[in-house]
């Protein structure tokens, strides 16, 4: 496995594959990586000749800085799960590799998804992620690339990203990974005590009650009764609860009326937490 530094390392790196017939999949993670990470890149190995992944914590998406801090480091072995992973190259630039004049964002409109949800209580998230990915798309042009659906908001941004900047790539989508006790992964996890994570596997239960509760409530009394469910829960605390459609992210006036999905954010301690279903 190939371990580059430089944009433009990888850039050359992944134009000679190209240029040799290959298809290139890419996988960009913050590092930290957990068998949700290793479900895509075992995913893009399997439609692919050639693997990328990136680890890289962008500053730029964070708007809380002692979020940024806290996030975790553990690239030695990330470095040891990739090898075994099968990927062919990855890609651990600097901050001032990406940013060699500091951070500008990029000039696009996100404003059909910005203003709810992530969007709404993480002011600059997006555009900070739609910078880095804009970057990383542009140094590695992949054949496909890679994205959970737990990032939901996150996928569907990209997708017009990809749509209006590059047509040619394709976007997968990638269902989100749980586990046993049905805890979307995520590398903030990791960060859950004992205590903690017995009060985190409760959102996804909750969230399970909305196709039940759906057969006889209309989505916006579906979505209040998930709150006061959640709002139970001692310890935990949150953010937000919608049920929107999940092609626009626009309420539901009804079940008929478009794709159903419920969202949510809460904080069990300092430990944030977002996750989805379809309803």
């Amino acid at each position: 496995m190939k371990v580059v530094y430089s944009r433009s390392e990888a850039s050359e790196y992944c134009l000679n594959q190209l240029k040799e017939g290959n298809s290139v999949g890419f996988v960009p993670t913050m590092g930290a990586l957990h068998k949700g990470h290793i479900g895509l890149i075992l995913k893009a190995k399997s439609e692919n000749d050639v693997v990328v992944v990136s680890i890289f914590v962008n500053p730029a998406q964070f708007n809380n800085q002692e979020d940024f801090n806290n996030y975790p480091n553990t690239l030695e072995s990330d470095v040891l799960k990739l090898k075994e992973s099968g990927c062919d190259m990855v890609f651990v630039p600097s901050v001032e590799d990406m940013y060699p004049s500091g951070v500008r964002l990029l000039d696009f409109d996100i404003s059909n998804y910005d203003s709810v949800m992530e969007g709404k209580f993480r002011p600059g998230h997006f555009n900070g992620m739609i910078t880095v990915v804009d970057l990383f798309f542009s140094a590695i042009t992949p054949t496909k690339a890679y994205f959970g659906e737990k990032d939901f908001q996150q996928l569907l941004i990209i997708k017009e990203l990809a749509k209006n900047r590059y047509p040619s790539m394709e976007i997968i989508p990638c269902a989100t990974d749980r586990d046993d006790n049905g805890l979307a992964l995520s590398s903030r996890n990791m960060r859950l005590n004992s205590d903690d994570y017995q009060i985190a596997i409760q959102i996804p239960k909750v969230l399970g009650l909305g196709k039940q509760l759906k057969q006889q409530n209309a989505p916006n009394e579906t979505a209040e009764l998930l709150r006061i469910e959640l709002n139970k829960v001692n310890g935990l605390r949150l953010e937000y609860l919608e049920i929107l459609d999940d092609r626009n992210l626009l309420k539901l006036s009804d079940w008929k009326s478009g794709c159903s999905r419920v969202f949510v954010a809460a904080f069990v301690g300092s430990v944030r937490l977002i996750d989805n279903m379809a309803l």
